[in-house]
């Protein structure tokens, strides 16, 4: 009973070395090991039509070009012209935030996360729950903390580089801008305690009452691009910072939304693109 640590664990301690990739080594990372090493290999029988399952075609194809890395660098930033092009062509508010709608057929950012999960006092059943979001770096504190004045500077160069790499009008200017608008946010955005609270992040509602909470952002325009079916109740976990989020938004210049769609989106696909 005076280590019961070393009672439960000292064996594997004792025996097991952490690998050189790894930062740390438990029962479940062997078993995620173990899991990755079956999913490779039924991908790659996938991809050399050594399956009969009729999804085998889909995985193999994509598994293929996710491998192809040549064609990959070949193609640069190209496979997101087409987005691109429709971040370039908004012309208002309201088509900014129908494209965040998009969220999740079509990975565009947004300041408000859209999801789906259960409904925490009903649990038997769904809710579409909405949170205030929108933030690149890991936290509020981030942006606001003076320790983390060299990571948030990092974080605007990087946005730079990024914006550079697509050829994106005045990179060091839209970054700067970019900056700023998350600030803002980030000070709107309630703290990790707050959002622990699951009592206070329950607040169901009605889209009139969406509508009413935050009139500054084009809900009708947000959900019909969404691809959900007709709801009509939702949850607005962080509910308080709704209305700052919507006011910022409506006072952010369009070219400044532009550029964070961008730099977002490049920055959500940046693992699929070329080097």
């Amino acid at each position: 009973g005076s280590d019961f640590n070393r009672y439960a664990n000292g064996n594997w301690e004792a025996k097991t070395e952490i690998p050189a990739d790894r930062t740390r080594f438990g029962y479940f990372d062997v078993l995620t090991v173990l899991s990755e090493a079956r999913v490779r290999s039924i991908l790659e029988d996938a991809a050399a039509g050594k399956l009969k399952d009729p999804d085998a075609v889909k995985i193999g194809a994509a598994y293929r070009s996710f491998m192809d890395e040549a064609r990959a660098n070949k193609l640069d930033y190209h496979p997101l012209d087409q987005q691109l092009a429709t971040i370039r062509s908004l012309r208002d508010l309201s088509g900014a935030a129908a494209l965040m709608g998009r969220q999740n057929t079509q990975n565009y950012p947004a300041i408000f996360a859209l999801y789906i999960s259960q409904d925490a006092k009903a649990p038997s059943k769904y809710l579409v729950s909405l949170l205030a979001d929108g933030l690149g770096l890991p936290d509020r504190d981030y942006y606001l903390t003076p320790s983390f004045a060299a990571k948030k500077q990092a974080y605007q160069a990087y946005a730079q580089q990024l914006l550079d790499m697509i050829g994106w009008q005045d990179p060091a200017g839209s970054a700067r801008d970019i900056l700023a608008f998350e600030t803002r946010l980030a000070e709107a955005a309630w703290t990790r305690v707050e959002r622990r609270d699951r009592d206070k992040t329950y607040n169901p509602m009605t889209s009139a009452e969406l509508k009413t909470l935050a009139p500054n952002f084009d809900w009708a325009a947000f959900f019909k691009t969404s691809g959900l079916p007709a709801v009509d109740r939702f949850n607005a976990v962080t509910n308080t910072a709704f209305p700052k989020y919507a006011a910022i938004f409506a006072e952010t210049p369009l070219p400044t939304l532009k550029a964070w769609f961008a730099f977002r989106l490049v920055d959500g696909a940046s693992p699929y693109l070329s080097r």
